[in-house]
């Protein structure tokens, strides 16, 4: 049975246009908005959606051409941590081979996206499982449910967002990653990088994703859609003309990411590099005529017909920017952001000076190290040697401002700005802005400013340790204490003073009462605070946050202290090693926090239980049935030996407190 349906969608009049389209029907002549189709066609489409103004070639589609899902094709969801917070790092805070990259869906990006988190999988995220299980005991253990699909992490394949408004758009997952519930993932057998390239030609198709949006509904592109969406068989010609095409639109966009200063990609910032290297201006056209070809193609293993090809390129229009240029204020920023990440001793000046731009090799599936080729390895010579301090002072041997401008001179760039100022007002903010994704705050230049702001000093999150906020008063904060307070006593041993010396006394006073302030700060936080690079910046930072003059990221801090106080983050290391006695408490009634801390197996063992009318029994983890009083002695003893609370202990007999 033939049933007519008029499509007006898109009609600003759709009285006037339904009279208009019956009209004509009436006079055989039927509009562009009248499609005449049978109901029992869509039962083809899985989902059995209302396609009715697809044709029945495209529909057959579903019949014709085998499932993505196939023997060589396996579509899958991935991890969900039940706590991003405390299981994902950025990828650029953290250098541990126990936090694999994870991909974790994200912004539309089509063919390449840079994975900028990492997930802490220790011991095959035994910490994620134990936290799984205790969250849901109604998975009885079975943390597979929620950490799924364990067999296919850090294999190389395609990945997307499971949820977007902007339509699929499938990009490379490099070997070593992760991939999330969020941002399923695609693989082939035997990892085979032309059949990827191939298939991710494909899934950016108009062909593909107009078959795709005719199972779903708007924005959520599920495993079980892309299972079920057609696949051609593609011969070895197909896949070479498309594994080309896919891989030349892949390079250039990672060509586009080197100059993100982020990415694991970064090389140099736009001003140093190249033309020949990344020809920005006509990055977008090379891209639009390889995605042209690819549709072409991809429309003729489909088999669609012209009007079938009409509707599937109204459908998926372009949906990423279509301007990779920037402001000529956005590439100088960068330029000093550069220059600022050599003098910290994050980038690699010989790279501008020395790297071949021309040889630049990357290949799609390899995976990625946590040191670009713009950047420094811990075994390189710095430009600048610190130890990981900066300060704002013009006249200082270590001030930032100077030393970037030293730089940016050697190597002839010029800037035009006062420097002072931008770094004063400017930098943190955008740096802070830089560094900010997938809701973590990251930034790794860090200003610890005295209230009136009269000292500034720099740390590099990367160089932080235990003595570092000494380091600070002694290097820093003393020397200009010592300054101050000479110029005071001069001006005050003067028998007369004028009402502009008196004015200028006052100032210097109270300059010194706010450096007096700021040292006393840093050295009450000494005191008690080792810091954990692991913990990730936020967590680590979080109890100088009132040295911290930019607004929101010291009100940001603030909340995490306080949460830190309240017990809210115990798994933490600085929690741990600031209050020993609560944490070690909850290790024995929370297994996932003992083993972030290393003592499960003081606190927790496995034991048979019974489970509900099963005759055998099954291996459950319980706490070691401790009394009150050998909890007590467990924590007692466990303070007094670990040599993580050294400075735990240290502080507690210089407070008279009783351990």
């Amino acid at each position: 049975m033939m049933t007519t349906f008029f499509r007006l969608m898109n009609a600003e009049n759709k009285k006037f246009s339904l009279k208009q389209s019956i009209t004509e029907l009436n006079k055989l002549q039927p509009t562009s908005d009248t499609h005449i189709a049978s109901p029992e066609n869509f039962l083809v489409i899985p989902g059995a959606s209302f396609a009715y103004w697809v044709s029945n070639s495209v529909i057959s589609s579903f019949n014709r051409f085998s499932s993505t899902e196939s023997e060589e094709c396996t579509a899958r969801q991935g991890l969900a941590t039940s706590d991003d917070f405390r299981f994902l790092r950025a990828a650029w805070e953290i250098k541990s081979d126990s936090f694999p990259l994870f991909a974790k869906g994200g912004e539309y990006a089509r063919y390449y996206s840079d994975p900028h988190l990492k997930v802490n999988w220790r011991d095959h995220g035994s910490e994620i499982k134990a936290l799984i299980c205790q969250k849901y005991p109604y998975l009885n253990g079975a943390w597979g449910f929620v950490a799924k699909n364990t067999q296919h992490y850090q294999r190389p394949g395609l990945t997307w967002s499971r949820r977007s408004q902007k339509g699929l758009s499938m990009r490379v997952m490099p070997q070593g990653c992760i991939f999330a519930d969020k941002g399923p993932a695609l693989f082939i057998e035997n990892n085979n990088s032309i059949k990827l390239l191939s298939y991710l030609a494909i899934v950016n198709s108009c062909a593909y994703k107009y078959l795709v949006d005719l199972q779903m509904s708007f924005g959520s592109y599920e495993v079980g859609v892309i299972s079920k969406t057609p696949m051609p068989n593609l011969s070895n010609d197909d896949e070479a003309y498309l594994s080309k095409r896919a891989k030349m639109i892949w390079a250039i966009k990672q060509k586009l990411g080197s100059m993100d200063e982020s990415s694991h990609a970064y090389l140099l910032p736009k001003l140093l590099l190249n033309r020949d290297f990344v020809d920005m201006d006509n990055a977008h056209l090379e891209i639009q005529q390889l995605q042209s070809e690819i549709d072409a193609y991809c429309f003729e293993l489909f088999k669609f017909d012209s009007n079938d090809e009409h509707l599937a390129r109204l459908a998926h229009e372009d949906n990423e920017l279509n301007d990779f240029t920037t402001t000529a204020k956005e590439d100088l920023h960068d330029l000093i952001s550069w220059a600022a990440g050599v003098i910290f001793g994050r980038f690699d000046i010989g790279v501008y000076k020395d790297f071949p731009q021309a040889a630049w090799n990357a290949q799609p599936f390899d995976p990625l190290v946590d040191v670009s080729i713009g950047m420094l390895s811990d075994n390189d010579s710095r430009y600048f040697n610190h130890n990981g301090m900066l300060t704002s002072n013009a006249g200082h041997p270590q001030s930032l401002q100077r030393l970037v401008d030293e730089l940016l001179s050697s190597i002839g760039q010029t800037h035009g700005l006062d420097l002072d100022k931008w770094f004063d007002k400017e930098f943190f903010n955008l740096h802070l802005k830089k560094y900010s994704k997938s809701r973590r705050q990251a930034p790794l230049y860090l200003p610890l400013k005295s209230v009136s702001g009269s000292s500034t000093v720099w740390l590099y999150f990367n160089d932080i340790d235990k003595q570092t906020l000494v380091s600070v008063v002694v290097d820093f904060v003393d020397p200009q204490l010592d300054e101050l307070k000479s110029e005071l006593a001069n001006r005050m041993s003067q028998a007369s003073k004028s009402a502009k010396e008196e004015s200028i006394i006052d100032q210097l006073t109270e300059t010194k009462s706010d450096l007096d302030d700021f040292r006393n700060e840093l050295l009450r936080i000494s005191t008690f605070w080792q810091p954990v690079l692991e913990d990730g910046v936020q967590i680590t930072m979080a109890p100088l946050w009132r040295l911290f003059q930019h607004k929101a990221w010291q009100k940001k801090l603030k909340q995490t202290w306080e949460k830190l106080e309240d017990g809210d983050y115990d798994w933490a290391n600085l929690a741990y090693t600031t209050w020993p006695e609560r944490v070690l408490k909850k290790c024995h009634a929370d297994r996932s926090i003992a083993i972030a801390h290393g003592v499960e197996t003081d606190l927790w063992h496995e034991v048979e239980v019974f489970k509900g009318n099963k005759k055998e029994p099954v291996w459950e983890w319980q706490p070691k049935p401790l009394s009150p009083a050998e909890l007590n002695d467990y924590v007692r003893e466990k303070i007094a030996t670990d040599d993580r609370l050294a400075l735990y202990r240290s502080n507690a007999k210089n407070s008279g407190v009783k351990l």
